[in-house]
């Protein structure tokens, strides 16, 4: 009896996943039609005040073309951002570090090169005995400090030279953005190393990208210069996700002075 119970709780589930994915595509299609319902309105509009067939025709095609060029702009920047952020990727001589540290990162969600994404193995791949990241308590301690045997230790103040950051720049009404990658030296403020991603999507635009990836963006630069999911996950892309993860240690590496 249990074991019908299961399998119809199971069976449900799996409904009502598709269900929930159905009704979000059903949504996701209200726009569309929405817009072309917009189109055929002025263009039936154009044709009752005008008289004319072809005035109405070009206003149709109008609105179905902004979108497709709006699109393919958006596509030809970023791959113009992308072929042109490959050039601009530089590495300093440095002396080799054993310790890095993590900004606050308040403007885009990477989950790069933090401890959740880099394990003791990369850290011993990257040459790395520890990375540190903001904690603050009431004690007056502003580090945590996460050792490559995965001990952890807080501190009032951070031991590591150099800091890991992220800055995000939108050059122009496209939705395209450029993320750059900077290992910055604390005590200058001087950029060491720095690796641009650039991105196409978020918002509403986003919203479909959603559709055919796990993400609300594309992107290319980062790792190579073709066109694809922008960190995807390991189960919806996992070739793409383990190029996402070895670009950061490559990066890692060669900015903290470990490979040349």
């Amino acid at each position: 009896m249990s074991e019908l119970i299961y399998q119809a709780l199971f069976c449900f589930v799996i409904i009502a996943m598709y269900a929930i994915q159905a009704i979000y595509l059903i949504a996701m299609a209200v726009p569309i039609v929405l817009y072309l319902l917009i189109a055929l309105a002025a263009a039936a509009y154009t044709r009752m005040r005008s008289g004319s067939r072809w005035k109405a025709s070009a206003i149709f095609l109008g609105f179905i073309v902004l979108p497709i060029l709006f699109g393919c702009m958006s596509l030809y920047e970023l791959r113009a951002e992308c072929l042109q952020a490959g050039n601009q990727a530089f590495f300093s001589q440095v002396s080799p570090q054993s310790a890095l540290s993590f900004g606050p990162d308040e403007t885009v969600q990477l989950n790069t090169a933090g401890f959740k994404a880099i394990g003791e193995e990369d850290m011993g791949r990257i040459g790395i005995r520890y990375i540190e990241r903001p904690f603050r308590d009431a004690e007056g301690n502003v580090a945590l400090k996460i050792n490559i045997d995965g001990k952890r230790e807080i501190s009032p103040f951070f031991l590591s030279q150099y800091e890991y950051t992220t800055a995000v720049e939108k050059r122009s009404f496209l939705p395209v953005f450029r993320v750059s990658h900077r290992i910055v030296n604390k005590s200058s403020a001087e950029r060491t190393a720095e690796a641009v991603d650039v991105l196409l999507g978020g918002g509403f635009i986003g919203r479909y990208i959603e559709i055919f990836y796990d993400r609300a963006y594309v992107s290319c630069g980062y790792v190579d210069d073709t066109i694809g999911a922008w960190r995807p996950n390991d189960k919806r892309d996992k070739e793409r996700h383990h190029a996402y993860h070895e670009a950061d240690i490559k990066f890692l590496s060669r900015a903290l002075g470990h490979e040349r």
